[in-house]
């Protein structure tokens, strides 16, 4: 294997720094892509302290406004300065009320105020950067008005600087400062109630509704009354919604919804020119995705898409050709 290859095809997250290097979290270490000299560089959990990442399941990225790169693994938090080229972490102590909430951080999130949000597989974290302590949000049963569960899976703040927080059990919209939520749950009974209560992800429009990603269907909510509007799975429609669990979805800067699903491909959908446009595996294409699972977005500086995937690597979207171009753990020269 060539070690300027990508580290591992099971990709969890991306995202861009300032430089323009794409940074991958994989089930087997980081990776930054630097398109300049067209190569992978590899971090993972064999170095010394405070000079690698403390374990190789990477799962969520984020690069701040001040483009550090924090990491989120199955051991805390980890934070890259590329200016000293160090690593500080965050991690959970049991003892401690005012450390990270649990040590398995699935999202990482910065908000308006610059308040870096973490949401792990016990707890959502606000950290407090200049004592370097967080104050912790979890589910309780006997309050309505805390979280609806504490296994979180997305955060997003819109455009009106309201903070909504996905979990395993239920939307929430964070009400006001302190511990208030309030919670958007899946009904039976209610055609226009979120579709399924494990919210994967969110993003917003810009004309300000909001979309889920869920483990049944993509939904938008009307933020003003509560109701949704569900797209769900049409199967037999091939220019339908495949893949009924959303795993990733991302507004390009076209307004253009960029849909990821398990196992049904990737998606975008344009409302002006309706229905999906669908991506799959399509094993006599040279330029098609390599696997159906995707996993994350994220749009670059030239508005071109790269899509990850689990288990069939990175790919880049030429918005121009319309076509991907792929990188496995096995190193291809396509010159970016």
């Amino acid at each position: 294997r060539n070690k300027f290859s990508l580290s591992n095809n099971h990709i969890r997250c991306l995202a861009e720094d300032q430089d323009g290097n794409i940074w991958i979290g994989t089930s087997g270490g980081l990776n930054r892509y630097n398109r300049e000299l067209d190569r992978f560089e590899r971090f993972d959990a064999s170095g010394a302290h405070g000079k690698s990442i403390n374990n190789n399941h990477i799962r969520s990225l984020l690069v701040d406004s001040g483009n550090k790169v924090w990491i989120g693994t199955d051991n805390g938090i980890n934070i890259y300065d590329p200016a000293t080229k160090t690593f500080t972490y965050f991690q959970n102590y049991p003892d401690d009320t005012t450390s990270l909430a649990n040590n398995s951080v699935h999202t990482i999130y910065e908000d308006s105020k610059k308040q870096i949000w973490a949401g792990t597989a016990h707890g959502l974290s606000l950290l407090n950067n200049a004592k370097k302590i967080f104050t912790n949000f979890y589910h309780n049963p006997a309050r309505s008005s805390s979280l609806s569960d504490s296994h979180i899976t997305s955060v997003y703040e819109d455009k009106s600087n309201t903070l909504w927080v996905g979990t395993l059990t239920g939307l929430n919209r964070k009400a006001g400062p302190g511990n208030m939520f309030i919670r958007y749950k899946h009904n039976d009974n209610d055609h226009q109630s979120i579709s399924n209560d494990y919210v994967m992800d969110i993003a917003e429009d810009i004309s300000g509704n909001l979309w889920l990603g869920t483990d049944r269907s993509l939904d938008k909510l009307n933020k003003d009354n509560g109701t949704v509007d569900r797209y769900l799975n049409h199967e037999q429609n091939e220019n339908g919604l495949s893949g009924t669990s959303i795993t990733k979805i991302l507004f390009d800067n076209t307004n253009r919804l960029w849909i990821g699903t398990r196992f049904g491909g990737l998606k975008i959908y344009d409302k002006r020119m309706y229905p999906f446009i669908n991506y799959q595996y399509d094993g006599s294409a040279a330029n098609s995705l390599n696997h159906n699972l995707v996993s994350s977005f994220e749009e670059d500086a030239n508005t071109n898409v790269w899509v990850a995937t689990d288990g069939g690597g990175l790919h880049y979207f030429d918005r121009k050709s319309n076509e991907f171009t792929s990188y496995k753990d096995l190193f291809t020269n396509n010159k970016i």
